[in-house]
């Protein structure tokens, strides 16, 4: 694959400025991320998995000064639960790390670095992120502990011109039960004050469950007008469940990634997400699930509902790995186009290496019918209310489906606040950048 592109000088000079950690290990983590930034640069058309997307024009020209990242719970952290900051002034962070692991992910090992990931493996937003990080949040869940409210996560609007670059790290132990949501505080609209440049959000999170654990994560990116990344990874145990759902409904450019890699029999993976990019924006998102053991299970649904001159671009690749047998994979991927202007990519994508496996996949892109508008209009529906409705409903499958009905009302709730604006059917049919409207599935057998 032909290499990303060289960072920027902007970006060197804030890698230069980057905090230096007590703990030897996590400063040799964060030079480490340092080290792949530098090697993989700022993405570009080049790069495959950004190819339908120029995220260095939504960046800020410079990256600014690094704005507080620490999240607030909204109400209070339930009982049993762990969360510990780890800032770079902090000599114990082993320690830390290993009091925090103590009954969560069984067999996790107690090295902060190890939890966090393997630099070499990051993409260039992740390893930013571990390279200038100002903090690493750690939540655990005990052994057992079944939490029925979610928790919630609100992480602080960067300050306008700032980068804002939270690190969390989830450890649900055996048995236990929790669903996170992760939202930004960000105001809607505009570029801030008197026409202020936007901050912009660069957030990672690692998750590790244990035996038999169940977590659902849920990220909400909307509101502001800056750029907005957010990744999870998560590794999964056996015979535990991790459901992931991202909610993208910016009015910038927004891009979302998960990646779940299914190491125990009879684990499973659900990723799922919505695109309501506001008129003109961009909003992508990325799933890759990593099939590594028998009897695993993963299911991808994504949706996109596209207005105005907006696009939304969707992403799964299944992974299964030699000699697994018995795993089960599907991706569906539906776009929703509400104008001649609206632009949808989709792309799934399965690397298949094994013969006792079931997978399918499929991707369509439509526009509201009209017999369902004519349906709802002869019916005394006012013609905006009728394709407002039709646009809740093809979302319904996705938000209806979460486990949480909390987490539901979180998710309505954006979704309302963030509907794409009706734009004349005399709009121009080209999107703000040239792109295919679809680019081929992929699978690939080893010959």
């Amino acid at each position: 694959m032909t290499p990303s592109p060289a960072p920027s000088p902007d970006c060197a000079e804030a890698l230069r400025r980057a905090p230096r950690w007590r703990a030897p290990a996590l400063d040799a983590f964060a030079r480490a991320s340092a080290d792949r930034f530098r090697a993989v640069g700022l993405p570009g058309r080049k790069a495959e998995d950004w190819r339908f997307a120029r995220p260095g024009d939504a960046l800020l020209p410079v990256l600014g000064a690094c704005a507080d990242a620490s999240p607030r719970v909204e109400g209070s952290l339930p009982d049993g639960c762990s969360l510990r900051r780890v800032r770079p002034g902090d000599a114990d962070a082993g320690a830390g790390a290993a009091d925090v692991a103590a009954g969560a992910a069984a067999g996790a090992p107690a090295a902060l670095p190890g939890l966090l990931g393997d630099p070499a493996d990051a993409g260039p937003f992740e390893a930013l992120n571990g390279a200038l990080m100002g903090e690493v949040l750690l939540l655990a869940v005990p052994d057992g502990l079944v939490l029925e409210d979610p928790l919630v996560l609100v992480h602080p609007a960067p300050a306008p011109g700032a980068t804002s670059l939270p690190r969390l790290l989830v450890l649900a132990g055996a048995g236990s039960s929790c669903h996170l949501v992760e939202r930004t505080d960000v105001p809607p609209g505009g570029a801030g004050p008197d026409g202020a440049v936007p901050g912009q959000s660069l957030a990672v999170t690692s998750v590790l469950l244990g035996e038999g654990a169940s977590l659902s994560h849920a990220r909400v990116q909307g509101g502001g007008a800056g750029f907005q990344y957010g990744s999870v990874r998560a590794a999964v145990s056996g015979g535990a469940s991790f459901s992931c759902f991202a909610l993208s409904a910016p009015g910038g450019f927004a891009r979302g990634e998960a990646r779940a890699s299914l190491d125990g029999p009879g684990a499973e993976a659900r990723v799922s997400g919505l695109l309501s990019p506001a008129d003109g924006r961009h909003a992508d998102i990325l799933c890759e699930v990593r099939h590594r053991a028998h009897r695993t299970t993963s299911r991808q649904l994504f949706k996109a509902s596209l207005g105005g001159r907006s696009r939304g671009v969707l992403t799964g690749r299944v992974e299964i790995g030699k000699d697994v047998r018995q795993a089960d994979a599907a991706q569906l991927f539906r776009s929703l186009l509400l104008s001649k202007g609206a632009r949808a990519v989709a792309r799934p994508e399965l690397a298949i290496f094994a013969d006792d496996v079931k997978c399918s996949h499929g991707a369509t892109v439509g526009r509201v019918g009209e017999d369902e508008m004519f349906y709802l209009e002869s019916r005394g529906v006012p013609r905006e209310r009728a394709r407002a409705m039709l646009v809740d409903a093809f979302a319904a499958e996705v938000v209806e489906a979460h486990p949480s009905p909390a987490v539901r009302g979180i998710l309505k709730e954006t979704l309302s606040a963030s509907r794409p604006e009706p734009v004349p059917d005399s709009a121009p049919d080209s999107a703000p950048d040239s792109a295919p409207d679809s680019a081929p599935d992929s699978a690939s057998r080893p010959s």
